[in-house]
């Protein structure tokens, strides 16, 4: 799984235990390993600047940390969070997945923060690398922008259970796939993610092992999305996504089936956090 969306996740978790259960974890920006390569995390919105000659509504810094964000948001009425994806609306040069281990690929990702008053505002995030030269390896600076206001989205994803039966599937085809065509180590990794699914504790040998906090979902729910995260595979060089099949027939069922698995993962987290 990439760093934007884990992050993404970690702060809809997080979030979600203080506004619904007023449990404010003071050291989540500071301990968290989704923050481990970011020298600065802000939130931006729009607010109103005064002078002595007029007023203007400009974009301003409104918490400095996620932790201050959350604080803010509880302030302001605000009850729940929640993730919120975006398909490209042209894929014709290059479908999402195959640009998803990019910075601002495999289209886009939100999160909505859901009013008392059923009104949302959605927050997009913006990674650009402010300090290349690092020694604590802190290189990203990360802005989450209110892009819009709207109406709440409501609750429209897939059930846990169904989707979790449709990522079995995916991930038996996607391994049967790589085996058979002697891409052992792919196979391995796919067969890893479809065992989470029947673990007790599937979080185990995750590499952020504190992106969520676990109690607050079900058995079921944890399956599915750490299944998901450990089938994440797209990425750029070396990656799954670099593969080439000199069979016409053999690349499009590795487009087919790579292309699938990637909207089944997205539809896994939305079902979890959404």
């Amino acid at each position: 799984m990439n760093g934007t969306l884990a992050q993404l996740i970690a702060i809809v978790s997080y979030g979600n235990e203080y506004l619904v259960n007023d449990n404010l974890a003071s050291d989540f920006y500071d301990t968290n390993s989704t923050f481990q390569f970011c020298n600065r995390v802000q939130f931006w919105d729009t607010v109103l600047k005064k002078s002595f000659f007029k007023k203007s509504v400009e974009p301003g810094v409104v918490a400095g940390d996620p932790v201050k964000w959350f604080e803010n948001l509880k302030q302001d009425g605000f009850k729940k969070l929640k993730l919120v994806y975006k398909p490209s609306d042209d894929q014709s040069f290059a479908k999402d997945y195959k640009l998803a281990g990019f910075v601002g690929g495999g289209g886009k990702w939100f999160i909505e923060a859901i009013n008392s008053n059923n009104s949302s505002t959605f927050w997009e995030s913006d990674w650009q690398v402010t300090n290349q030269n690092a020694s604590d390896r802190k290189i990203w600076t990360v802005n989450y922008l209110n892009r819009f206001t709207a109406e709440s989205t409501g609750d429209i994803k897939d059930d846990v259970a169904e989707i979790q039966q449709t990522l079995k599937k995916v991930l038996s085809d996607i391994a049967e796939f790589a085996y058979k065509n002697e891409l052992t180590n792919w196979g391995d990794w796919f067969t890893k993610a479809y065992d989470a699914l029947n673990a007790g504790e599937p979080e185990k040998d995750f590499y952020h092992t504190d992106i969520i906090i676990n109690k607050n979902y079900s058995l079921q729910a944890r399956q599915v999305f750490f299944s998901s995260a450990k089938a994440w595979v797209f990425g750029g060089m070396g990656s799954w996504n670099d593969l080439g099949f000199s069979k016409p027939e053999d690349q499009t069922k590795y487009e087919t089936l790579s292309d699938l698995l990637y909207q089944t993962i997205i539809r896994s987290i939305v079902a979890v956090f959404g």
